[in-house]
C-alpha cells in the first residue's frame, strides 16, 4: 500500500515546479532511499531543494536548517477534521531552527513539541502546530527582519512563574503574523501571548488571541481577544473585538463582546474557532471583512494542509492478478 502512495504523490506533484525532491520517511515501510530524520535529511540536501515529510506520528527529532530548503509536512489534527489527508498522521518534530544561511526558506504543515527559533531573514513558517510545555517560546525570533508566521496553530502550557510567551519578537523587524491561534495557558503578569522589546513594524493580524499583547510599533488589526491585557505603545490599533475593554471602543473596535456568541464553539480542535452564523466578528474588520483567524485574504486551513495536491482516500485490494491488474480507487483534491 505504501508503495502505491509514493507513486500516486509523485504523479500529483510532478507538474510542480520543484528543485530536487526529497522524502522523509520513518515509518517501517518507508521506500528505499527515504531519509529517517529531518536532519539527515537536511544535511544531504543543497539549496533550492524540497523535502516532503511524510506523516507517521513517530516523532523525527529536532532540525538546524542552515540552507534554503522548502519543507512540507502534512498537517495537523488531520483524523479530527473532514476531507483531509488518507494518511493522517502527523510529521511530528521537536525543536526546529532557521539558523544563518536558511534565508528564503519555508516550513509548511508540522506538528512541533518545542520551539521554532528564527534566526534567519526571509522566512515563512505556514500551517503549523506548535506546542510548547517545557520551553518558554512557541516562536523565538533573533535580530532578523521579513518573516511571516500564517495559519499556525500554537499553545504555550509553561508553567506559570516562567517568563513565556508564544511569540518572542525581540528586536525583529517586518514581521507578520497573521490568521493564527495563539493561547498562553497560563496567562499571568510574567506571560504574553506575542511581545517585543522594540523594533519593528510588527503586523499582528487575524488572530484568535488569548493572553496578553505586550507590543510597541505594531499595526494590530482585525483581531478575536478572548482575554488578556493588551500594552500597546507607538501601534496602530483598529476593528479588534475583545471580552472587556482592552482595546477601547475607538477605530472600529468591540468591546466586553460576550465570546460564546462570536464562535461555533463545536467540531474539530481548530474548527471550533470558525465564527457563528450571527458572530458579531462578521464583516467587523477592516474592509469589511471577517475579524479572527478565517477571516481576510488569507484564511486559515484546517488541520494546516499544505497548498499541495493531497490524498484524501486510497482503497487497493494486498493482490492482483495479470489478467485484471490491481484496481485501486484514489479520491484527491487540490488545496489553496
Amino acid at each position: 500500500m505504501r508503495s502505491i502512495v509514493y507513486v500516486v504523490f509523485f504523479t500529483l506533484i510532478a507538474c510542480t515546479a520543484f528543485a530536487t525532491i526529497r522524502i522523509v520517511d520513518n515509518s517501517a515501510s518507508a521506500m528505499t532511499g527515504a531519509y529517517t530524520t529531518l536532519q539527515t535529511a537536511h544535511d544531504a540536501a543543497v539549496g533550492g531543494d524540497t523535502l516532503f515529510v511524510i506523516g507517521t506520528n513517530i516523532q523525527y527529532g529536532s532540525l538546524v536548517n542552515s540552507k534554503n530548503l522548502k519543507w512540507f509536512g502534512p498537517g495537523f489534527f488531520l483524523s479530527e477534521n473532514p476531507e483531509t489527508q488518507a494518511n493522517t498522521g502527523s510529521a511530528l518534530t521537536t525543536n526546529i531552527e532557521l539558523s544563518s544561511g536558511s534565508e528564503g526558506s519555508m516550513i509548511v504543515g508540522f506538528q512541533t513539541h518545542g520551539t521554532i527559533t528564527i534566526n534567519s531573514n526571509n522566512i515563512l513558517v505556514r500551517r503549523c502546530c506548535v506546542f510548547t510545555e517545557n520551553s518558554d517560546y512557541n516562536f523565538n525570533f533573533g535580530s532578523i527582519s521579513n518573516v511571516v508566521i500564517e495559519g499556525c496553530y500554537a499553545v504555550n502550557s509553561r508553567i506559570y512563574y516562567v517568563y513565556s510567551s508564544c511569540v518572542n519578537l525581540a528586536s525583529s523587524h517586518n514581521v507578520t503574523i497573521q490568521n493564527c491561534f495563539l493561547h498562553e495557558v497560563n496567562a499571568n503578569e510574567h506571560t504574553s501571548i506575542v511581545s517585543n522589546s522594540d523594533g519593528g513594524p510588527f503586523t499582528i493580524r487575524n488572530n484568535v488571541l488569548y493572553g496578553s499583547l505586550s507590543l510597541y510599533n505594531s499595526n494590530i488589526d482585525n483581531n478575536i481577544l478572548r482575554a488578556g491585557t493588551v500594552t500597546a505603545t507607538s501601534s496602530g490599533i483598529h476593528n479588534n473585538l475583545a471580552n472587556s475593554t482592552q482595546f477601547g471602543s475607538a477605530n472600529g473596535n468591540q468591546t466586553s463582546v460576550n465570546m460564546t456568541e462570536v464562535f461555533l464553539g463545536t467540531g474539530s480542535t481548530d474548527g471550533q474557532w470558525r465564527l457563528s452564523a450571527t458572530s458579531p466578528a462578521i464583516g467587523a474588520g477592516l474592509d469589511g471583512v471577517d475579524c479572527g483567524m478565517f477571516g481576510g485574504s488569507n484564511p486559515y486551513v484546517l488541520s494546516g494542509i499544505p497548498n499541495l495536491p493531497t490524498i484524501t482516500f486510497i482503497s487497493a485490494p494486498t493482490s492482483g492478478s495479470t489478467l485484471n491488474g490491481l484496481p485501486v480507487t484514489i479520491r484527491a483534491r487540490g488545496r489553496n
